[in-house]
């Protein structure tokens, strides 16, 4: 029964209720928060002393800051490299420029990282790598103006947790998409052998019938012949009679050379997908080998003489063997 309830997705493929993370609304939806974020800390001074604390900064540098987090935000999934690189560079800026970690340019750089994870390629990665070194090297530098270890210990935990926390989680990410895409193509590959072994169990099975089906038909249609050639050695003094016996005979056999190619175009089909079976070179040779049926059409498999003989004697017809026919196939 199938599983009529909606796909779920993880909480991180998600930026808000009904905005996907990985779409151009969910990109412009962090633009915005961003911004908006920079608006507030603009007009209200509790949200810029947390949000972007500017005791270090000139209050002008808010909007530049603003519009580099902003266009991070918006090229991150189309040049996650290059995101990452501005992120990074303004994060150095700065850090060179204030001693407090500013939130605001943190968040954007911790998104880029996340989304470089997803989008980057390897080599792209590497890029990625660089950049998060400099950056952090730059952010570490309150570490030799630490008056104790408590703050040492303080900057390279926020520094490390900043940085490797949006790779190692993009990084799993990433690989559990490519283990899902990895196990959907398996399970299509599956299906599809599945389908084709199928398909050739189907025309194995077809073929077989319709083998069946010429063994029996042919036997039919050359009694037929043979009991024709029998009546026709009996009414030469009727013309009219001697033609039709004459036409079923023919008739006979032009039905077993049409049954036999319709034979052999099905064996050339299974021959072009490697699962052919023999077919008879001639459909006469059944009446009198293997498939060869006695006077009540039962076949009689073991005795290829009994059975021409059973033939003959039904159509009232004498039969001479010549020689030794050794052993018929």
């Amino acid at each position: 029964m199938p599983n009529d309830r909606p796909l779920r997705l993880p909480f991180d493929e998600w930026v808000l209720p009904g905005v996907r993370y990985r779409s151009l609304a969910g990109d412009i939806t962090a633009a915005v928060l961003l911004a908006a974020a920079g608006v507030a800390a603009w007009f209200f001074a509790d949200v810029r002393a947390w949000v972007l604390p500017l005791d270090a900064i000139d209050i002008v540098w808010l909007w530049p800051i603003v519009a580099v987090s902003v266009v991070v935000a918006l090229s991150k999934r189309r040049m996650p490299e290059a995101a990452v690189a501005l992120a990074a560079a303004q994060l150095v800026a700065i850090a060179l420029a204030s001693e407090p970690l500013l939130m605001l340019p943190l968040v954007a750089m911790v998104d880029a990282l996340y989304a470089a994870m997803l989008y980057a390629s390897p080599r792209g990665r590497a890029i990625v790598y660089a950049c998060v070194i400099t950056a952090g090297i730059v952010q570490a530098r309150p570490v030799f103006s630490a008056e104790s270890v408590g703050e040492v210990i303080a900057v390279v935990i926020a520094v490390t947790l900043f940085n490797g926390a949006p790779l190692l989680w993009g990084t799993a990410v990433r690989q559990r998409d490519e283990l899902l895409t990895a196990e959907k193509d398996r399970a299509d590959a599956i299906a599809r052998a599945a389908e084709a072994e199928r398909a050739a169990a189907v025309r194995a099975e077809r073929t077989e019938v319709a083998g069946e089906l010429h063994d029996e038909i042919a036997a039919r249609l050359t009694a037929i012949s043979l009991q024709a050639s029998a009546m026709s050695s009996r009414v030469d003094d009727d013309p009219a009679l001697t033609r039709a016996v004459t036409a079923m005979r023919t008739s006979s056999h032009e039905a077993l050379s049409e049954l036999h190619q319709l034979i052999g175009v099905l064996a050339q089909d299974r021959a072009d997908d490697g699962t052919a079976a023999d077919v008879p070179d001639e459909p006469h040779g059944r009446v009198d080998g293997t498939r060869a049926g006695n006077a009540d059409g039962r076949p009689t498999a073991h005795d290829p003489q009994a059975a021409m003989r059973a033939q003959a004697e039904a159509f009232g017809v004498e039969l001479t063997l010549a020689g030794d026919p050794g052993t018929l196939s």
